[in-house]
């Protein structure tokens, strides 16, 4: 996002740069981040910007650091070429290709007490024909000082012949747990059209090192598609093996004998935003607990959700999770919530 709004300011402003040095593209880029994304932007090394039907930005030794202290990112090597004012003509931020080397940084989470409105949130619809990056390593820090770090070898997306399917391999640590993705994406071509579906396959996995040894953590099966009055539409299949999952984001929870959450979701966009059609998911290959949820909302903002849930042995079940359970008896309920979604939620779930 911030390195896409950069690069078209520096497209629009371009125009009466056409003939100027880099050094000039260099001074647009640094005065774009100051005044606009309220950040200090800083190119040490090598600079240079081609202004054509493409438009290329190549830069070594880049930092960008917010002023409010939320991020400070740093680039050894950027490798950028955009089709020229693809996102003003469009609405879409097409990539030729993205390479980036030895991306390292910090993003705290910020202290603001404004709650974040999830109907605010838009994104630009991005296409990138290839990807590849290098050497990342990334520290998220929570307001409780909880921190999670994120490194990958490589990552791998090519489609530059827009004939798919497009192979997705990426190899890297998430809180100092080696893990592999791989995958596969539609091509380019069934993306833009709008009586195809677009299909995405994608399997995380341990990486021990070993392939007899590791373990399927996230299983995902996709399409893109569009709704009858021309939204894009997603179905997805997931398959969850939640004693490998958990340990990604929290050691403290003894995830062991928690078995798989199997599931599906359909979620559809009008104009920008993304709304829940239907979901639904249930545990399997565990003794420790029961656990089935099925929902729909119509496009009135009605909305249906049925659950199951029981736990055999309470005590060890609130153990795992540092709750003290002691006393209760097994137990299993059903429930149904049922109604008309409120306002505020509205445009998460459900079609105005």
């Amino acid at each position: 996002m911030v390195l896409a709004f950069g690069l078209n300011l520096a497209l629009i402003l371009g125009v009466g740069l056409h003939l100027v040095s880099d050094d000039n593209y260099r001074r647009v880029l640094i005065w774009s981040a100051d005044h606009l994304l309220d950040s200090q932007l800083e190119i040490e090394g090598a600079f240079a910007f081609r202004l054509g039907r493409e438009v290329e930005l190549g830069a070594e030794k880049v930092r960008l650091k917010a002023n409010d202290g939320s991020y400070d990112l740093s680039i050894d090597k950027l490798d950028v070429e955009q089709r020229f004012g693809s996102y003003l003509t469009s609405g879409k931020l097409w990539f030729n290709h993205l390479r980036m080397e030895g991306l390292s940084g910090e993003i705290k989470e910020t202290g603001a007490d404004d709650e974040f409105d999830w109907k605010d949130l838009s994104l630009p619809f991005l296409v990138i024909e290839e990807v590849q990056i290098r050497d990342l390593s990334l520290a998220y820090l929570q307001r409780d000082q909880q921190r999670h770090s994120f490194e990958l070898d490589y990552v791998l997306l090519d489609d530059t012949d827009n004939r798919g399917p497009v192979k997705v391999s990426a190899i890297g640590e998430i809180n100092a747990r080696p893990l592999r993705l791989e995958g596969t994406l539609g091509s380019l071509k069934q993306l833009r059209s709008n009586d195809q579906t677009y299909p995405v396959d994608i399997i995380l996995s341990s990486n021990t090192g070993a392939a007899e040894q590791d373990r399927q953590v996230i299983e995902l099966s996709a399409t893109v598609g569009h709704t009858l009055s021309g939204d894009r539409l997603v179905e997805a299949i997931f398959d969850l093996d939640i004693p490998e999952l958990v340990p990604i984001f929290n050691d403290e929870i003894d995830a062991d004998k928690l078995g798989r959450i199997k599931g599906s979701i359909d979620i559809a966009e009008a104009g920008s935003r993304w709304r829940v059609r239907k979901i639904q998911f249930a545990a399997t290959d565990t003794k420790v607990y029961q656990l089935h949820v099925d929902g729909a909302v119509e496009e009135t903002g009605q909305f249906d959700l049925h659950s199951e849930f029981g736990v055999t042995d309470p005590e060890a079940f609130g153990t795992r999770f540092g709750i003290d359970l002691a006393g209760y008896a097994a137990f299993k309920g059903k429930g149904l919530v049922s109604g008309n979604t409120p306002e505020r939620l509205r445009p998460l779930l459900c079609r105005p």
